[in-house]
């Protein structure tokens, strides 16, 4: 799938690490790097091969996620398409500005989320439709938490 280019010019774009943007004395590109409750910012060198890049995102993951369970492993999508390891350059799959979202899967691709309970959460399978425990989610992670879940209003 490769990416989409018509911009001109050296950065290719406006905003700054918006779509088609480089970084003008290295020329990196950047992307948004999605987990269940938050996102950052993942720069992307020229050079870099998508199975280098998938190495750099599991690390990232690994620091914000330490204590994932024996069997699970993250993976990683882009408009909604799973990224797959290879030696082609990350250039040609990104164009810069996209969002590639982080799931915690098993080996059989069952979908995991961290639980809200008090003193930490616990990794359980994704459930559809449903929505936490609002007294939950205030105890573990705060107020603030559950008014961005929808939680409260």
């Amino acid at each position: 799938m490769p990416a989409y280019r018509n911009k001109q010019g050296p950065n290719k774009g406006k905003r700054f690490q918006g779509k088609g943007w480089r970084d003008p004395y290295g020329g990196s590109l950047y992307f948004q790097l999605k987990r269940d409750s938050f996102s950052r910012c993942h720069e992307v060198s020229p050079r870099q091969t998508m199975d280098g890049l998938i190495d750099d995102l599991i690390r990232d993951v690994e620091s914000d996620y330490p204590e994932l369970y024996e069997g699970l492993e993250s993976a990683f999508f882009l408009r909604k398409h799973p990224l797959e390891r290879s030696y082609e350059r990350a250039f040609n799959v990104f164009d810069g500005g996209e969002t590639v979202y982080v799931k915690i899967v098993d080996y059989e691709g069952t979908e995991y989320v961290k639980n809200y309970t008090p003193g930490g959460g616990q990794w359980q399978v994704k459930k559809r439709g449903m929505k936490p425990n609002v007294e939950d989610v205030v105890a573990s992670h705060g107020i603030a938490e559950a008014y961005r879940l929808g939680l409260l209003q």
